[in-house]
């Protein structure tokens, strides 16, 4: 028997791990490769996987350990830095979305408890996905890449409260009483004892990595048999658990020292998925499958869309952000998972949603990666919903577009900075753009006049006075943002310098042909600088303790107004 669990193991990774390569080699996420492996290898297919009692215990202990990582990097204080705009973006789309998908999968039939998952699953998007997608095609600094990590971040909290009632298939208000109570009492002993005991242990054990290692394993694993004595799911427990080492100063070491094991056991899971898959389900359903797909590929983005209409922004990053949140979530499949093991929900809805899961991974893929192209194509149908704003988020635009600024300064967090310091002091008239709210009322309060705004927008391109203007700097290093700068730039006045930045030499050697004045690359002035410094002490080693103090002294200055 152990050399036939080993040899299903063995097969399980081997194959997870050509699928993942094949999904890599076509940019698509891996995932499915995992789930496509697990739909081969099952009962459908080949059945060398036999023992499916294993692998579901595997698979559950992943998705314990895959949340316990989500606990470990939650930072509630970012949701402070995303402003009312994602709060109130995210928790609107996840009440339209929500009702939608309820009555849709009414209509087709299935029955209330199991409605409720389906359209719950509806609501949550990848936020995996998503930012590896934005990484790549580094867009993650950009207004959409903002506003989608600022909703998928208000996403992952409701599923993760959510997440309590999979287990259960009574919604009354004392069942629903009775698990609170349970996630209240099992948070209040864990992270009590995370605080006043787990840190002084990690404080002792810190030096050894494997104890470190050994220590939050352990750990994990006492709060998930917590849960499941309480009734409830070994992912929650899990993600109390990484909550209640979140705060002390180890934790990116344990996150650092766990993320190979749960990505192993993750890939289990994702493998199980697929041996849970049933191609009769997808005969049988396929029509449920391709309406409740084309919600979420298409009426999720329009929901999304009317609703950040509503809010003010422009059609452009409207229309983005709803396609980067056109697919479901691995949160999806997990709490249909959970709703499988409680009886909420068919083996055969189970599939339906792991069917919905891989469509709408594949095509958000797509969607997301040409979507200027899309916009492009649709624009002329997106404008007319700018006038459904209700609160604009351009409402200071008026108010500076009258001044007639020496410089622009687009983007004045990171090494913006120091072009504020320098050029606020002198009579020169400073113009800063930033799509970042908080960066743009620390610089109003300062009185330095301040745009909000996305310069890969052309409505905010045609509102700054270039034709005034004798210096334009462009801090974002993304390529497609910084050749419709400068051309719009140049079309309006053709004597303005206009400094770019790149983050490779290719970039910046593109930048050139396109007519840029000089192109700033990051980690080559950061080396040219500290270079500098370097030579200074070896021929003055005297000065490196005055070039210290002055850094430390800045950087304190600097520290306040960071976002």
């Amino acid at each position: 028997m152990i050399d036939s669990v080993l040899l299903q193991i063995g097969i399980i990774i081997v194959f997870a791990t050509l699928l993942g390569l094949l999904s890599r080699l076509v940019k698509q996420p891996m995932i499915l490769g995992y789930i496509l492996s697990g739909l081969i290898l099952g009962p459908e297919f080949f059945g060398f996987v036999q023992d499916k009692s294993l692998i579901g215990s595997l698979s559950e202990l992943g998705i314990g350990f895959l949340l316990f990582m989500v606990g470990l990097e939650l930072d509630l204080k970012k949701l402070k830095h995303l402003g009312s705009v994602s709060l109130w973006a995210g928790l609107g789309q996840i009440v339209f979305t929500f009702v939608f998908g309820f009555f849709i999968a009414k209509f087709f039939g299935v029955d209330s408890g199991a409605s409720f998952l389906i359209a719950l699953a509806l609501t949550l998007s990848s936020t995996a996905i998503v930012v590896k997608l934005f990484s790549d095609l580094k867009r993650l600094d950009t207004l959409t890449g903002r506003v989608s990590l600022g909703i998928l971040l208000v996403q992952d909290v409701v599923a993760l409260v959510l997440l309590a009632f999979a287990n259960t298939n009574n919604f009354s208000a004392s069942s629903v009483f009775e698990v609170i109570a349970r996630v209240l009492i099992l948070a209040f002993v864990v992270i009590l004892t995370g605080i006043f005991f787990l840190s002084k242990l990690y404080s002792y054990i810190a030096e050894s990595s494997e104890l470190l290692f050994l220590a939050s394993v352990s750990w994990c694993l006492i709060s998930a048999t917590g849960a499941l004595f309480l009734g409830l799911s070994v992912a929650m427990g899990g993600f109390i658990a990484g909550v209640s080492l979140a705060n002390i100063p180890y934790n990116v070491q344990i996150i650092s020292r766990t993320r190979s094991l749960r990505d192993f056991f993750a890939t289990i899971f994702f493998v199980s998925l697929g041996l849970q898959l049933s191609l009769s389900a997808l005969s049988d359903n396929i029509l449920i499958i391709a309406v409740l797909s084309a919600f979420v590929i298409i009426g999720n983005p329009l929901i999304i869309l009317l609703i950040m209409s509503v809010l003010g922004f422009p059609s452009r990053v409207s229309f983005s952000t709803g396609l980067a949140l056109s697919q479901v979530s691995e949160f999806s499949i997990v709490i249909m998972a959970l709703g499988v093991a409680s009886g909420v929900v068919s083996q055969e809805f189970f599939s339906v949603i792991v069917f919905i899961a891989v469509l709408t991974f594949a095509t958000s893929t797509y969607l997301i990666t040409y979507d200027d192209k899309l916009f492009g194509f649709f624009e002329f149908l997106l404008r007319p919903f700018e006038f459904l704003a209700v609160v604009s988020r351009h409402r200071d635009d008026k108010q500076h577009t009258s001044l007639k600024p020496y410089v622009i300064l687009c983007g004045a967090n990171r090494i913006g900075n120091s072009f504020v310091d320098a050029w606020s002091r002198t009579p020169k008239h400073l113009l800063v753009v930033d799509y970042n709210p908080a960066v743009v009322e620390k610089l109003l309060s300062r009185g330095i006049p301040t745009l909000y705004g996305d310069i890969s927008d052309d409505d905010v391109l045609e509102r700054l006075p270039f034709r005034s203007a004798r210096v334009a700097i462009i801090t974002s290093s993304d390529l497609n943002s910084n050749i419709l700068f400068l051309s719009h730039a140049r079309k309006v006045n053709s004597r303005i310098k206009v400094f770019c930045t790149a983050s490779s030499a290719d970039s910046a050697i593109q930048l050139y042909g396109k007519g840029a004045s000089y192109v700033i690359i990051p980690h080559y002035v950061g080396g040219e600088h500290a270079l500098s410094v370097i030579n200074s002490f070896v021929n003055n080693p005297e000065s490196l303790s005055v070039q210290r103090k002055r850094h430390l002294l800045l950087l304190k200055k600097r520290k306040s107004f960071d976002v």
